[in-house]
């Protein structure tokens, strides 16, 4: 047993020493989402009880997933020289709107839908990922995004991974700023360790905002207002 004590406890103090800003991240993530579930469902009469279930399950499965790819101990080394990788990255849960029953707007009109996958979100980001250009990932996420702004309120998990992506290639460079400013390696590998980790979600993304969007057409902002709003860095502390 004490064996076992002293082979965790440098796992567990760097666990805490550790900014560890996207398991943070993930467990506000999970705490908000089963909080909101059961006001959707009484919303609802539980037909969005599905798509909560879909969206914590995704969120428990990259939470345990961060332990086998460990991005926050990856970034231990520039967290402590201040150059905060992962937590810039991650945008915090606290930015996340309030619960309200409807869309401001109100429901989506008919003729507002639109088919996701016509987007073809998944090829090109894959395709400029693949380019090893960041600046062509970063032109290529926010043209993706500028033609989602035909509908807010559709797809919005979707919208959030893409956002997320665009933030992280753009923090690319202010990030390498920083690091040959302090000798260091860059932090590059990391960034696209980060978004590929994304890519790998955009088709469970496409099946969250699938299945919510009957309850968004009708005017829930399911997922919507459970999301934080992402922005793009225009400098970096």
């Amino acid at each position: 047993m004490l064996r076992l004590v002293f082979f965790l406890l440098p796992i567990l103090l760097t666990d805490f020493v550790n900014a560890g800003c996207f398991r943070e991240h993930l467990r506000e993530a999970i705490a908000l989402n089963t909080a909101r579930s059961s006001l959707y469902s009484s919303l609802t009469d539980g037909a969005s009880r599905s798509v909560s279930k879909l969206m914590i399950e995704t969120e428990k499965m990259m939470l345990s997933g961060s332990y086998l790819v460990d991005v926050d101990h990856m970034a231990l080394r520039y967290e402590k020289a201040g150059i905060r990788v992962t937590c810039d990255s991650y945008v915090s849960m606290s930015l996340v709107p309030r619960f309200q029953k409807r869309f401001a707007e109100g429901p989506v009109p008919a003729a507002k839908n639109y088919d996701l996958r016509s987007l073809r979100i998944g090829k090109r980001l894959s395709s400029a990922f693949a380019s090893q250009d960041d600046a062509k990932i970063l032109s290529e996420s926010l043209q993706i995004l500028d033609q989602m702004k035909r509908e807010p309120r559709l797809y919005c998990m979707t919208r959030h991974l893409v956002e997320s992506v665009a933030r992280i290639a753009a923090l690319i460079p202010l990030h390498e700023q920083k690091t040959q400013a302090y000798g260091m390696k860059s932090p590059r590998s990391l960034h696209r360790l980060m978004i590929r980790g994304h890519l790998v979600l955009v088709e469970r993304s496409r099946q969250i905002d699938e299945k919510a969007k009957p309850l968004n057409m009708a005017g829930i902002p399911l997922v919507c207002q459970d999301v934080p709003p992402i922005e793009l860095p225009e400098k970096i502390h």
